[in-house]
């Protein structure tokens, strides 16, 4: 498959692509001027994929009782089929806005796998538990785990782990909900079974004062000394940090997910100390978080709103330029995945999104870059390709009004 005649890094160039992987870049014969811009997909390291059936359900509230008085009882009513079409919902999000890649953490992981399957997405899908600090709970979800690892991830595991359509993670939800010794246990065989580990941490300041208060320490010390922190490690929020954090996330090799819409509509914060944890060493990525919170998965918005937070409460219009939110959302995301994307390149995977240069948004074109960051919504984004195949095309999508309605159905009942 040839991209012919299109705008990449401000110059007419035509793609080549070769099976799953970009063969060649080189420049347009075409005399023509063009009518698409080349990006890279955009990669989301943080998301509930399914929670797209509770989006604008529990609206407006402090994220712990979010959590107890709406999301935990209504989640108590999942199964498969509600998983699947959330997720293939949410797939749908994904794509239309010029996604190619997610990190999910939820439930009902095998269901998520199929949506990803059938919707062309390429997905890393962890096994979430809490155990609540129980012991029965802790061995149940041990057992999960098991049980997990030997039905499903052979089964779908590819022989090149970073090229695959699927991968596999365990995700523990929280220090608040996770007993110390199950976090060690699911390091552990996350280690063991070279699979990535994921987790929400120092979200909002009242889970750092609590942790102070029961253990001494910070949330990211709290890691630390429990033997958490490594380069497989993918913390999400990770917006309350002292100094001593920064410097230990930089000395692990841990990574740090920003996901910026949902802090500030859940009132978490907004001081995210992306300049620092760069300074240290840390890779930062970009999620949208799940569409409960954010109540979209719009990756293009959140990379505008991550640029535009930190100009704003930095007093620095020169703070987080539009290439380097752009390098956050594609680039830094396949670094924390361990994924050979997030850059077009002959040798990465053809993971290519297309914008339309006719869209008003893209108009005039004097930084395209500029254009996709501070100005593009996702109606832009005409063609979606991801392992080399076309997923949407003009802004067409395999069976959306299969997905749409059957979603609706499900969420209908979820919430009933």
């Amino acid at each position: 498959m040839v991209i012919a005649n299109i705008l990449l890094d401000g110059q007419q160039k035509d793609i080549l692509v070769e099976g799953n992987r970009i063969k060649d870049i080189r420049p347009s014969l075409s005399a023509e001027p063009p009518r698409y811009a080349a990006f890279p997909g955009l990669i989301n390291c943080h998301t509930h994929a399914a929670m797209t059936l509770l989006r604008g359900y529990g609206d407006d509230m402090p994220l712990e009782n979010w959590l107890k008085d709406k999301i935990w009882p209504a989640e108590k009513h999942l199964d498969d089929e509600t998983i699947y079409w959330g997720s293939r919902l949410a797939c749908l999000e994904m794509i239309k806005s010029g996604t190619t890649c997610f990190n999910d953490m939820y439930f009902f992981q095998d269901a998520t796998a199929r949506a990803a399957q059938d919707s062309g997405l390429r997905a890393v899908l962890s096994l979430t538990g809490m155990d609540f600090y129980d012991p029965h709970q802790a061995e149940e979800l041990k057992r999960r785990c098991l049980e997990w690892e030997k039905k499903i991830v052979p089964e779908r595991r590819s022989a090149t782990q970073s090229e695959g359509m699927l991968r596999f993670a365990l995700a523990p939800h929280a220090i608040y909900t996770v007993s110390p010794s199950t976090l060690q246990w699911m390091k552990a065989f996350a280690d063991e079974h070279e699979m990535l580990f994921h987790l929400h941490l120092a979200e909002t300041q009242t889970e750092v004062d609590n942790c102070m208060l029961a253990n001494g320490v910070s949330p990211v010390r709290y890691l630390h000394q429990l033997g958490l922190l490594s380069p497989a490690t993918i913390l999400a929020h990770g917006l309350w940090l002292t100094p001593d954090d920064i410097d230990l996330l930089g000395s692990s090799g841990a990574k740090v997910v920003h996901n910026p819409n949902s802090n500030l509509k859940l009132a978490s914060g907004y001081r995210f100390l992306y300049n620092e944890l760069c300074a240290a060493g840390v890779t930062v990525s970009l999620g949208t978080d799940g569409a409960s919170s954010s109540n979209n998965l719009d990756l293009l918005e959140a990379t505008k709103t991550m640029s535009l937070l930190q100009k704003g409460w930095r007093g620095d219009p020169q703070a987080l330029p539009a290439d380097e939110a752009l390098r956050v959302a594609t680039h830094n995301g396949a670094e924390t995945l361990n994924l050979n994307a997030g850059e077009l390149a002959p040798g990465r995977l053809a993971d290519i999104i297309l914008a339309d240069l006719n869209n008003p948004a893209f108009t005039p074109c004097h930084n395209a870059v500029s254009n996709l960051v501070y100005s593009a919504h996702p109606d832009a984004i005409d063609t979606v390709i991801i392992n080399g195949k076309i997923v949407m095309l003009h802004r067409i999508v395999k069976d959306e009004e299969l997905i749409v309605n059957e979603a609706r159905r499900c969420a209908q009942k979820l919430v009933k």
